[in-house]
């Protein structure tokens, strides 16, 4: 019963396939709001290509939108899909990543981390 379909990944090599549906997601960003709701909303006839964002953290930004929680948050993946929720205006799932992060960081990871940050579009 889903109204809009994402594909999403392709600049990592691999696409993966969203299902969603837009009011669930225009409630709880505004940048989908605008996506479906604004004065030029995006035709849904076929998939929405994301290709700059990691499916997998497409798939948490989704989950934590549906409900409330991200079971698949680990540290390969905590920076991407909290440069997913920055792009998709969702703070407090950005708030959840930081914390997630920040509470298992260690020495080895900081150079794998702070190069993820760099491929983010978030602003330190």
């Amino acid at each position: 019963m889903s109204d809009v379909r994402f594909a999403v990944g392709h600049q990592f090599g691999t696409v993966k396939m969203f299902a969603a549906h837009k009011y669930i997601l225009s409630i709880c960003s505004t940048v989908f709001d605008t996506m479906f709701n604004g004065s030029l909303p995006e035709s849904c006839e076929d998939a929405i290509e994301i290709p700059d964002l990691p499916p997998e953290a497409f798939a948490n930004m989704l989950s934590y939108i549906y409900t409330d929680s991200v079971e698949n948050l680990n540290l390969d993946n905590a920076i991407p899909t909290m440069n997913c929720a920055d792009k998709y205006d969702l703070p407090q799932l950005v708030k959840k990543c930081l914390a997630f992060v920040t509470k298992r960081i260690t020495f080895d990871k900081v150079l794998t981390l702070a190069e993820q940050m760099g491929h983010g579009e978030m602003q330190a």
